[in-house]
This record gives C-alpha cells, structure tokens and sequence, in this order.
C-alpha cells in the first residue's frame, strides 16, 4: 500500500470516529436515548453529503452507518485495495465496536481502537456533566445586590477581570490594590483589564451605618465594588465566592478569562496574565492555582471546624486549589456557579468550588510555578 493510501485509509477512519461521535451526543440529547425526527433527517443529510463527498475522493472508499436508531450506532469505514494488474478487490472494514481486517498494517487499527477507547471515555464524561447539571438547585444563591456596576465590563470589555474577595471594612487594602500593579495593569487601556471587589453586608453594630456611607462613598468614587447583601463574616467565605461566580456569569461572561484573589495577597501581573494566556490556549476549561492534595480534615474546636454532618469524610477531597489565588476562563465560572447551586454546601469555600464543584463538571485542576502569591502584612490599625 502506498503512502498516500494509508494516509486516505487513517484519514477515514477519523471521520468515521467523528460521526459516530456526532451521533452518540444527538442521541444523548435526545429522552429516552431515542433520536428525534429532526435529529434523525439532520444525520440522514449528513451522511448522503459526506458519503458522497468520500467516493469523489476515491470511488473505493465505503462508509457505512447503522443502525441510527440504536442506542450503541455503528460506524464501518470499508476500503478496497485495486491491484493494477487485476480487478480483484481485497475489503478492509473498520467498525466502531469490532474492528477487523484483512491488511497487514494492524497499527492502523490499533490506533482506531485507542482513539475509540478515548472518544467513549469523553463522551462518558461529559454524559455525566449534562446529567449533573440538570438536576434540581438545593443552594440556591438569591441575595440581593446592595452595590452593583452592572456596566462594568459593558463599557469596556475587558479580555482580564481580576476579580478581588474583600471585607467591607478593609478600605486600605481596597486602595493598596487600586495603587499597586493590579491598578497600574488595569489603568494601561491595551491591557483590556478591569478591576472589581466582591464583598457583603458589614455586621450589625453601632458603626455599620456609618461604615456603610463610607463604603457607598468609595463605590461612586471608583465604581468597582460588588456588594451583596448578605453578612460578611468568615462563616459566609462560601458566599462571597458565590457571589463573584455569580455576577461575573451574569454580567461580564464575554470576559476571556478571571484572576480570582484576596484583597491582602501580592502578585506578579506579569507572570499571572502570562500564565492564563497559556492555559487558555491549553484547555476549554481549568482551574489554576496552589494545589493542595490529601488534606486532613480538622476537628479541632480551636480551627475553623467542618461540622462533620456537613462533611463526613477524614480528608478532604483529593485535590484542591487555594483560594488566595485562582484563574479560570468565563466558561469555568459559568459550571463552578450552576454546580454550587446544586451542590450541598461546605464551610470551606476553596475545597467546596474546586475540590466538589469542579469535580462533578469535571473541570480540571493546573499548577505553575509562575502562578504563585504571598500575602500582604494586614494593615495594623483597622479603619473605621
């Protein structure tokens, strides 16, 4: 066999993984694993143009598809050899679940078999990320918003939101940001960057009043604080993570990608933007940060305590990001917002969005050594 054969003979086989890929997920999307009417002529058109497309390349070249109302379809590329000194044809058949072949290049479908095996393992996983997300909201995350720039990334759409977790009180480190690299980066306008503080309500006290004019003043002021109403305490970490979710998916979803931080962390713009660019490049979806892998879990009563009817095992889950610091693209925030919302909540909020959440829309955790943080002395005298 020729070269130029056995490049058209793998080339098929590609396309006939990708119909049968294009067959499994309409068939998925369809109730009961029954494909519809309109999926049905949709598939049908397709494969009379594809078919006839192949055997104007090469009239020996076969695809055969069936059945299409079945919920494992079949997918068979068959190719005849010519010799040139006689008519005889030798058939080579590739199936989607048996392969068989007459050709002494098993390579070749041996490769059909691992690129088979990968294409099912996908499906499977995204099979269960569809089913995940179409069940019931149990964490349904309904505050109201206090302070809100819905214009923000209207106005300038930003490719970066960096998108900053910040007490209410914590007006010097708000202006430490504002003044430090972030703020420089974000000022530059080619660097199409926006900077935003998510926060909460300030307790009840006899200053929370006041505290709440000076935050409002520094809201019109700037225009870059996102405030909920609901108490910014530590027991509600949870909540503001799922407030910065939620905003960004509602508001600023054209966004490329997030920078996720605390308000008292310092890092290098540089290398954080440097890595996302790289990352986003890599893969549809991920979570980048400081991985920490097999946690204890503490039951301590002088540590922060996960009750253990709230989390019964021993150990954290297995991986899991910090959450001084994460990336993610837009996308990634959408399936980390609808997977807390069904998802039974946790004290931690870092072990719950991307130990829980983002296993169960299988979103991937990355590291880099560029990818780093080291925290900020907190100022010594509280401003009130």
């Amino acid at each position: 066999m020729t070269t130029s054969m056995r490049t058209l003979q793998f080339s098929i086989v590609m396309l006939g993984i990708f119909f049968l890929a294009v067959f499994m997920l309409l068939e998925q999307a369809s109730d009961h694993r029954t494909v519809s009417s309109t999926g049905k002529t949709l598939i049908a058109s397709m494969r009379k143009r594809e078919i006839n497309s192949v055997h104007q390349i090469d009239s020996s070249v076969k695809i055969e598809i069936s059945p299409m109302n079945t919920s494992r379809p079949e997918v068979k590329v068959t190719l005849s050899q010519t010799s040139t000194s006689t008519t005889a044809t030798t058939p080579t058949t590739i199936s989607s679940t048996t392969s068989t072949t007459t050709h002494p290049r098993q390579q070749d479908i041996n490769n059909l078999n691992k690129w088979n095996y990968i294409l099912k393992n996908a499906l499977e996983a995204k099979r269960k990320v569809i089913t995940f997300l179409t069940k019931h909201v149990v964490n349904q995350h309904d505050f109201e918003y206090v302070r809100s720039p819905v214009n923000a990334c209207v106005e300038t759409k930003p490719d970066i939101l960096f998108a900053v977790l910040s007490a209410p009180g914590n007006f010097e480190l708000r202006e430490r940001v504002r003044n430090g690299d972030i703020g420089e980066f974000v000022r530059t306008t080619s660097n199409g960057a926006r900077l935003l503080f998510f926060t909460g309500a300030f307790p009840c006290n006899e200053n929370a009043t006041r505290l709440q004019t000076r935050l409002s003043d520094e809201y019109h002021n700037h225009g870059d604080i996102v405030q909920e109403d609901f108490l910014d305490v530590f027991q509600n970490l949870r909540l503001k993570a799922v407030s910065m979710l939620r905003w960004t998916h509602t508001y600023c979803s054209d966004v490329k990608y997030v920078v996720r931080m605390d308000d008292d962390v310092v890092v290098n713009v540089s290398n954080i933007v440097r890595v996302m660019d790289a990352k986003s490049h890599q893969y549809p979806d991920f979570i980048v940060g400081s991985i920490r892998t097999d946690w204890r879990m503490s039951r301590r009563r002088s540590d922060p305590m996960t009750p253990k009817e709230d989390y019964s095992n021993f150990t954290f889950p297995p991986r899991f990001v910090l959450g001084e610091l994460q990336g993610y693209p837009a996308t990634t925030v959408s399936l980390l917002y609808h997977a807390a919302i069904r998802s039974e909540p946790i004290l931690l909020e870092d072990v719950f969005l991307t130990g829980i959440c983002a296993t169960s829309v299988d979103v991937p955790l990355q590291s880099d050594p560029d990818f780093v943080f080291r925290h900020k002395p907190i100022p010594k005298k509280k401003i009130e």
